[in-house]
């Protein structure tokens, strides 16, 4: 997890690899929205910076920060 960046930003960095084609592409945006449903608070907090995240909220995140 970057600090810096919002969680929207964070998330999309995440899916690099689908967007250089290393990987399948398949719809980012699609599963960007999934995320989203799978966990409201970061949807709540998506324009958020994530290094503002509280513990209860960034113990949401989908991967473990760095």
């Amino acid at each position: 997890m970057f600090a810096s960046m919002s969680v929207t930003d964070n998330l999309l960095l995440g899916a690099f690899p689908r967007f250089t084609r290393a990987r399948p592409k398949g719809d980012i945006k699609a599963d960007l929205d999934k995320a989203m449903e799978l966990f409201p608070r970061l949807k709540e907090r998506r324009d958020q910076l994530a290094g503002t995240l509280s513990a209860a909220s960034s113990r949401c995140w989908p991967w473990p920060a760095p």
